[in-house]
């Protein structure tokens, strides 16, 4: 098994809305802006296990995350569908009441 190393970044974050620091651990250094301010803590290297994987492997795997990205856009349109045809029934109400 590959194994690769890592730098991971240990920070503490403070957002404009929070009154204590919350501990992160990400691998990029993140910098402060106008939403938090970020306080650098440590930084440490690891070595991580990467596994053992065939490209048909993560092809079947990208295949079977599309058909759920597929399912997510059918129920979104179907919503904003249903939408829509509920504005015009409502128009239509509103004109025959008329």
């Amino acid at each position: 098994m590959e194994t690769k190393e890592v730098k991971l970044y240990v920070q503490a974050i403070k957002w404009i809305y929070k009154k204590e620091f919350d501990i992160e651990v990400n691998t990029y250094r993140r910098g402060s802006c106008e939403s938090y301010v970020i306080v650098d803590l440590s930084e440490v290297l690891i070595d991580v296990q990467i596994p053992t994987v065939n490209q048909k492997t993560l092809q079947l795997a990208e295949v079977e995350q599309l058909h759920e990205v597929i399912k997510t856009e059918r129920a979104n349109s179907y919503a904003r569908i249903t939408a829509i045809e509920e504005k015009i029934q409502s128009l239509l109400c509103i004109e025959q009441g008329e």
